[in-house]
């Protein structure tokens, strides 16, 4: 397959392909390795057709992201520059820092924190007062 040239407004973009997954392998966590896309600078370029097809597909192909050159009308606008684009699915987080990428996946994307809002569901289901039954019968 022919290399492919992606441009993004987002410079040093980094995207992940595979969200990242911790296993627990006697008592230790280990973290598997992830896939992620990473621009140098504005460009990426590559000739693997998953990577092609994940870069087409994704949100902000169109808008943020680019294949080949960048459309005139979308150089005009001076949109702001976010560098780090979560790559988890329906979300839209941004982040200028990787660091604040890492702390918002490790907050909003981990089995800890989906275990957290699992509780919180369920503590917020366990305070809602059920109905009471009306009985039919007559009272002694």
């Amino acid at each position: 397959m022919e290399s492919v040239m992606f441009i993004s407004l987002d410079h040093n973009l980094s995207i992940q392909m595979k969200p990242r997954k911790t296993t627990e392998v006697g008592g230790q966590v280990v973290v598997d390795p992830e896939r992620d896309i990473k621009f140098r600078g504005a460009y990426y370029e590559t000739a693997e057709e998953d990577e092609i097809d994940f870069l087409r597909k994704h949100a902000c192909f169109g808008s943020r992201i680019f294949e080949g050159v960048i459309p005139d009308d979308v150089v005009q606008v001076k949109q702001e520059v976010a560098t780090y684009i979560c790559g988890f699915p329906k979300c839209k987080f941004r982040s200028f820092t990787e660091e604040a990428m890492d702390e918002h996946r490790q907050e909003e994307h981990s089995k800890a924190a989906r275990d957290r809002k699992r509780q919180e569901a369920l503590d917020a289901e366990d305070a809602v007062p059920a109905k009471k039954k009306k009985s039919k019968g007559k009272a002694a």
